[in-house]
């Protein structure tokens, strides 16, 4: 399975000219190896003014899908649509003989994914999905960490997203399950999919899960209410939670909620093993700590896995960046205590040693990583090394996120929503 291209500028065609598109905008236009040749929304307009504020000369624009599909021209089918028309426009693309980069979920089950899958297996071209975490440098490092055993036994992994909904009026299609699938597979599909890569697992043994809803007033373009208890108010589900076993016996938390503006929105996730703790900090990672506490003999070793991490996080951290003036960046600093008390920091003004008076039981290496300069930029370099991961893919040097990958990530998904819809069903009782 792979995308050849033998032209210097593989053709795009965007459908959907949203706020997602924005994002795959940002990024594609600072990529040579493509060239933008039709934008498609049915609001028209949305269409036009993102050609004239991204510079899109070229693009045709259109209300129809079908202008696209097939374009002898556009190798690429890019697709910022709600998740319901996901599929659908997915394996039109692929029937086309068109490589796919979908945004999240991608499909609005696992089922559907695999059959994504299967198609352009069949088809021969590339499927992928805007999984935007499995490009990240600080994502990266963390599998590496997990994985190296130097954490130990990981006995625990939370994943807290204080999201924002500021920009989901009542009447958006996030809220409705039919468009979007619900948080579990809208937006938890990230999280389940950073939990499996990290912990290199497919899935959990069991998972439970809820939600919790509250009303909000119906504007006159909200959702239609009649008949319903509060009538007048729109009942959203805005908070979700589950707990998860994992194979190996890490359990692991999730909660997303939508209530708060952007400016103060956060999102951590923690890792705790037998031997040492770490912790990613943003929706898009932006920094990560770790700290390790091993025995006398593995300190040196510990800080030297700590420095080949970083290293590998730097390398590929050029994936991300913008063909000219290259602008993101990766800073690392790594402490390590060892049992007299002293410590020695490896950071970007070379290495130093001084002591710490806590004496022998003061063994620690700790770990501190950071991108750079601003979540936004990051966010568009990971969309852009997506788009890169399509275009070099090939049947031994597969794309981080296909739609088997994201198949996984969506069974957990699925799994979360059937335990959160038996719980509503026991409440009613």
């Amino acid at each position: 399975m792979s995308l050849r291209v033998k032209q210097a500028e593989t053709g795009l065609g965007l459908i959907g000219c949203g706020g997602f598109a924005r994002m795959i905008a940002k990024a594609v236009r600072s990529l040579p190896e493509i060239k933008v040749l039709a934008l498609v929304d049915k609001i028209q307009d949305r269409a036009r003014n993102l050609k004239e504020e991204y510079g899109f000369t070229e693009a045709r624009v259109s209300s129809d899908p079908a202008d696209v599909l097939g374009r002898p021209d556009i190798s690429i089918v890019a697709i910022a649509t709600p998740p319901h028309s996901h599929e659908e426009l997915s394996l039109a693309a692929i029937s086309a003989g068109q490589a796919v980069f979908c945004e999240k979920p991608g499909a609005l089950s696992a089922a559907s994914a695999l059959k994504i899958a299967r198609t352009a297996e069949e088809k021969g071209v590339t499927a992928v999905v805007d999984l935007v975490m499995r490009q990240n440098p600080l994502c990266l490092i963390l599998g590496i960490i997990v994985r190296s055993g130097i954490l130990g036994e990981i006995e625990r992994l939370e994943v807290e997203n204080y999201a924002h909904d500021e920009r989901l009026p009542v009447d958006h299609w996030f809220w409705d399950k039919h468009k979007s699938g619900g948080i579990w597979i809208e937006h938890g599909v990230h999280f389940f999919d950073l939990v499996n890569f990290v912990l290199d697992q497919t899935a959990p043994e069991w998972i439970w899960a809820s939600g919790f809803v509250r009303e909000v007033p119906a504007d006159k373009e909200g959702p239609d209410n009649e008949g319903k208890e509060g009538k007048g108010q729109a009942i959203i589900e805005d908070r979700v939670m589950a707990v998860a076993w994992y194979p190996r016996g890490t359990v692991v938390s999730f909660y997303h909620g939508f209530k708060r503006p952007e400016r103060y929105e956060r999102t951590i996730t923690r890792v705790v093993g037998s031997k040492g703790y770490s912790a990613l900090y943003g929706w898009m990672p932006m920094r990560l700590e770790v700290e390790v506490f091993p025995n006398s003999a593995d300190m040196v070793p510990c800080k030297n896995l700590l420095s080949e991490a970083a290293d590998f996080g730097g390398s590929r951290l050029h994936a991300l960046q913008p063909a000219e003036m290259p602008d993101l960046y990766l800073v690392h600093d790594i402490e390590i205590t060892d049992t007299e008390g002293k410590y020695e920091i490896e950071g970007k003004y070379g290495t130093s040693v001084s002591s710490t008076g806590l004496g022998s039981n003061a063994g620690c290496v700790r770990g501190s990583y950071q991108l750079g300069p601003d979540r936004r930029m990051v966010y568009a370099g990971c969309v852009r090394a997506g788009l890169r991961d399509l275009i070099r893919a090939t049947p031994i040097d597969r794309p981080a996120a296909d739609y088997a990958t994201v198949a996984r990530a969506l069974t957990v998904a699925e799994a979360a929503e059937a335990s959160h819809r038996k719980i509503q069903s026991v409440r009613g009782r």
